[in-house]
């Protein structure tokens, strides 16, 4: 029986999670400080985003993958695409130079919820130009991800991903979308999420927002104010 291929695009990145140790109690806002030398135990470096958790979980499960993401022409670069070859993947992760690679630093203290400091870098650069489409006459299932942290998909009313998810499904391809949290604090939280999403979706067989991603594309204003309470 021959294997579905699955092909996993958007957006990957380096996180850099340094080590709390977890015998130690940690008071959040005394970590955090302004001037103060707070010391850990080690450092994790691993990838990071739709593309490389989603992508390799399906190679690890035995499925037949391809990865589509955009990484800077940089050391970080270098290291992202060498740990997606040791896994055997990661042939048509594509290079650019019009932006570093991204990397998060994940803040992980023990007893509380993670903070994530994100620089998407050549995310943003990411378009649906750079899929293979010539390829995709193997490709059974498109899974893509995050929309909300790739600037050429929430843009311009989200054209970009309603072209893409337009093309794919018009090939006969189950398609696959998963969001992210919008910052509301910038342009990604600002875009009408509303447009886009009624524009992308008619194109999408499987949709995987949390009710928080979903809340805040729909709801920004009454999911900031519940928040607070």
């Amino acid at each position: 029986m021959n294997k579905r291929k699955i092909m996993v695009a958007g957006l990957i990145c380096l996180d850099f999670t340094p080590t709390f140790p977890m015998d130690h109690v940690y008071d959040f806002y005394s970590v955090l400080q302004q001037g103060q030398v707070t010391h850990t135990k080690g450092l994790t470096v691993s990838l990071g985003g739709v593309v490389a958790n989603t992508g390799l979980a399906i190679d690890r499960l035995g499925g037949k993958v391809s990865l589509v993401a955009k990484i800077g022409d940089d050391s970080l670069g270098d290291m992202l695409k060498q740990q997606l070859l040791d896994f055997g993947v990661g042939k048509q992760i594509i290079t650019t130079n019009q932006a570093a690679t991204s990397y998060s630093i994940v803040i992980a203290i023990p007893g509380y919820d993670r903070i994530f400091i994100h620089d998407v870098g050549a995310n943003d650069y990411f378009t649906q130009n750079d899929l293979p489409y010539e390829q995709m006459q193997e490709v059974d299932i498109f899974h893509f991800g995050y929309p909300p942290s790739m600037r050429n998909f929430y843009c311009d009313n989200g054209e970009n991903l309603s072209e893409m998810l337009k093309n794919v499904s018009q090939r006969g391809i189950c398609t696959s979308l998963d969001l992210s949290m919008p910052d509301a604090g910038d342009e990604s939280g600002s875009a009408n999420w509303h447009q886009i999403l009624k524009a992308a979706l008619p194109y999408v067989d499987l949709f995987e927002p949390s009710i928080e991603e979903l809340a805040l594309c729909l709801d920004q204003k009454g999911y900031l104010q519940r928040k607070e309470y």
